[in-house]
């Protein structure tokens, strides 16, 4: 997977669905040494998006979305931009 965090740092990892405990999990690693583990909880029925959770090697918070159609998911109806729903108020993302 590839991503950034809230400040525009690369970040690349990989994430494992593992079928026994019914469950997916990943890891993070960023151009900045920044480390994190996810546990995806939650699965969007109608764009498949998995939701996740987790922390960083400093204690902050992730929240992680992953699949084909993500930015449907984080598109509000009647809105053309997607929005990270990260705190009060949405980050518009495009």
């Amino acid at each position: 997977m590839i991503g950034t965090l809230s400040n525009g740092t690369p970040c690349t990892g990989a994430w494992k669905y593992r079928d026994r405990v019914a469950i997916a999990a990943a890891t993070l690693t960023c151009q900045d040494g920044t480390k994190g583990s996810v546990v995806y909880y939650s699965q969007d029925s109608l764009t498949g998006t998995g939701i996740g959770r987790g922390l960083d090697n400093k204690g902050r918070s992730l929240r992680i979305w992953t699949g084909k159609n993500v930015l449907d998911y984080l598109t509000p109806k009647g809105k053309k931009l997607a929005e990270l729903p990260c705190g009060d108020t949405p980050i518009p993302i495009s």
